[in-house]
């Protein structure tokens, strides 16, 4: 009867809600993940992750924000993005739309179950390698491109938006 009492005032209390919130944040650190991990169903379920790179290792983290603002100071985060092939198939994976200066800055990349297609390079692939992404992707090759991307997650109250016409 006395625990009864006990787990009451608890709940009463408000402490419960702060004992959730303390161990979701807990929850949060240690939730790092390698990148190349991250799955459309990650990002259907929390739309904005935080980035982070040492040393080649770049992993990623989920986070409780529902929208960016443009060059925020602090951490790099990235969002879930809905890629539209020219044959008007959909795909999804992520960018980075807090700076929409070029597609070097978003680095759209595509999830799909074979891998991850970043869509940003400093050079074009050769057409032997586009082949292997269009396999990845299940399209024609033909009628990949261009490739609408759009971030689903707000910067500034609106929505990222680009055109990539080349690989």
């Amino acid at each position: 009867m006395a625990r009864r009492r006990r787990a009451e005032r608890f709940y009463a209390c408000g402490a419960l809600q702060w004992f959730r919130a303390a161990r979701s944040t807990r929850t949060l650190d240690r939730m790092w993940k390698p990148i190349a991990d991250l799955t459309v169903a990650d990002l259907l379920e929390t739309p904005v992750w935080e980035w982070h790179s040492d040393s080649g290792d770049e992993r990623v983290r989920p986070t409780a924000l529902r929208e960016l603002h443009e060059y925020q100071a602090g951490p790099v985060h990235i969002a879930l993005a809905a890629f539209t092939l020219a044959d008007g198939q959909l795909r999804f994976g992520y960018c980075s739309p807090a700076d929409s200066s070029g597609i070097d800055y978003t680095q759209p990349v595509i999830i799909t179950p074979s891998g991850h297609i970043p869509l940003w390079r400093q050079s074009p692939i050769p057409s032997e390698e586009l082949e292997g992404l269009a396999l990845w992707l299940e399209a024609d090759p033909s009628k990949m491109l261009p490739i609408q991307v759009e971030s689903r997650v707000p910067v500034n109250g609106s929505f990222y938006r680009e055109i990539v016409h080349a690989i």
